[in-house]
């Protein structure tokens, strides 16, 4: 009876083993199929963390922007303006870039509401620049520099869009130059003007336009004497954008754009479409591939491409950059004008209706452009390192970490034949660069901590416990193996022992 107990005991311990062995064995199987699917939930948990619904911890980052950005400007400097007006050509016009004059900027979304189902969120955007002298070079209040005239240009431009004028207004055409020549007596040429670099950036009252604006013709043209290319306080009403809510890959891309759909300026339907995100956040999961942006500062929507990896305070991050097809003539939309124009540069004129001045945008000392512009204007380096953008894009969040958007206005000057200011310059167009300006921000060590807390230790806190159940289950598997082993053996080695005369009695 006892061996029979034994042999009953033994035999449910080794059931129990094999039991054990079987389910973990299954355990381990089933963790291994889940393991992609798993991988797909830690994604959903940092997707869900990423979007722009109400008090989402996404939507307080991308609305007050944490990590400090500056605008960082470069203005260009005419040195050689007698020797270009009587060389008849054969003098290219010589520019020196002055800078950096650097003003930090402050972004803030405010007036915030969500539709129903909270899929998109509209917003007014109110932007302010405040100088910071310890960062820059000198005082852009008290430095000035030689450029084109930008006010005078303009109207000088819509006189002459006037059919016939110089017959139909031949009077105030008169008065017009007779100011002209009052006001320049003595001064430099008509086309140029001595501004601070302060009025540059942010604008300035012409006295000169003040006057003409007396005459009816031109008052009829100008509604105000006050010329500024950019504001230094500005808001954007009316955005909205995609929250992701129900499809994450959506998020933070435009459907309203200060209050527009589209940007009616562009030729082509494709052209005016506003697609894509501001630059500051992209959908969860970003590839090696390319994203598309809106860039306000050119009205336009565009491509930025994968440009290797790299990483910043311990967070991973892809580059991506500007690909030259975004300027190259052959291949962007027709809607962006492109004709007639050599490759490098994007006419404003048509969408930059405000500054009524034929405006251009290139990348920083016209790098990857035509060799015509470098040809044409003297004094300027393109160098990739230090005038490419770049958006660094965190792939698990599409949350950006570091980014240096660079961008160059320019002037097409050219000779008017009717009008004085211009009529004496040569046949030869020229792109005259008039600034470029890095609009840049880096995370900091305090954010990338909270960044890492944040984000990593979900994931990896997730997946942490996904391998400690992996192991456990491994582990029991392993020993239940390892027992059921050791039983085997020892019971094949009890039959394998010599037979006592006890165990014969016993026997029978």
């Amino acid at each position: 009876m006892a061996a029979t107990k034994a042999t009953r005991r033994k035999i449910c311990c080794a059931s129990t083993l094999v039991s054990g062995a079987v389910l973990s064995g299954i355990a381990l199987v089933l963790l291994g199929v889940a393991y992609r699917p798993f991988n797909g939930l830690v994604g959903d948990v940092i997707a869900w963390q990423v979007k722009l619904t109400n008090g989402s911890t996404a939507e307080q980052s991308w609305s007050t922007t944490k990590v400090p950005t500056y605008n960082v400007y470069y203005v260009f400097n005419i040195t050689n303006v007698d020797e270009y007006l009587h060389s008849n050509g054969s003098v290219r016009p010589y520019v020196d870039e002055l800078g950096p004059f650097v003003y930090q900027e402050y972004k803030n979304k405010i007036d915030l509401h969500w539709s129903e189902d909270e899929s998109t969120v509209t917003y007014n955007k109110n932007t302010t620049y405040v100088f910071r002298g310890n960062m820059s070079c000198g005082d852009p209040k008290k430095l000035k520099i030689t450029t084109v005239n930008l006010p005078l240009l303009g109207l000088v431009i819509k006189l002459s869009s006037i059919p016939n004028i110089s017959e139909a207004f031949k009077e105030d055409i008169g008065k017009i130059e007779e100011a002209l020549y009052e006001h320049f007596k003595e001064k430099d040429p008509m086309f140029i003007s001595n501004r601070t670099i302060d009025e540059l950036l942010w604008g300035y009252n012409d006295t000169l336009l003040d006057y003409l604006m007396t005459l009816p013709l031109v008052k009829s043209i100008l509604k105000t004497s006050f010329f500024s290319l950019q504001n230094r306080s500005s808001i954007s009403y009316n955005n909205t954008v995609k929250t992701g809510k129900h499809n994450e890959s959506e998020v933070a891309q435009y459907v309203r754009w200060n209050n527009v759909t589209e940007i009616g300026g562009w030729g082509t339907p494709t052209a005016r479409m506003i697609n894509g995100t501001e630059g500051i956040l992209f959908h969860p999961g970003v590839k090696k591939d390319k994203v598309m942006v809106f860039i306000d500062e050119i009205y336009r929507s565009g491509y930025l491409t994968y440009n290797g990896t790299a990483s910043i305070q311990g967070i991973m991050y892809y580059k991506f950059v500007i690909p030259h097809e975004e300027l190259d003539n052959k291949t962007q939309d027709p809607g962006f004008y492109p004709s007639g124009v050599p490759t490098g540069v994007l006419n404003m004129t048509s969408v930059a209706t405000t500054l009524n001045v034929p405006l251009f945008a290139s990348k920083p000392n016209f790098l990857g452009a035509d060799k015509i512009y470098l040809h044409r204007v003297h004094g300027m380096e393109p160098n990739s390192t230090l005038h490419d953008s770049i958006i660094g894009i965190e792939p698990l969040t599409g949350a950006v970490v570091d980014a240096h958007k660079k961008l160059q206005l320019n002037i097409l000057l050219r000779r008017y034949e009717y009008m004085v200011p211009y009529s004496s310059l040569p046949d030869e167009e020229v792109m005259i660069p008039i600034f470029w300006a890095s609009e840049q921000g880096t995370i900091t060590p305090s954010l990338a901590n909270e960044f890492k807390k944040t984000v990593y230790g979900a994931k990896y806190g997730l997946v942490g416990a996904f391998f400690v159940v992996l192991g456990i289950a491994g582990l029991t598997c392993v020993l239940c193996v390892a027992c059921l082993v050791a039983m085997l053996v020892k019971h094949r080695g009890l039959q394998n022992l010599p037979r006592s005369p006890s165990r014969e009695l016993l026997t029978n």
